[in-house]
């Protein structure tokens, strides 16, 4: 999904209530991969549990 998008250049927006703590981590992962510093990447979470 992200392949061909420089994710220290943007940033995302995940509304995926439940499952967003993991979908976040995976996401942090592939900066990780990427030799991306945490440091930049960005974006918002909502985690919404009761939603």
């Amino acid at each position: 999904l992200y392949a061909d998008i420089p994710i220290d250049k943007v940033t995302v927006s995940q509304t995926i209530n439940g499952p967003a703590c993991v979908i976040w981590a995976m996401y942090l992962g592939m900066a990780k991969q990427r030799g991306i510093p945490l440091s930049d990447v960005g974006g918002t979470l909502q985690n919404d549990i009761l939603k």
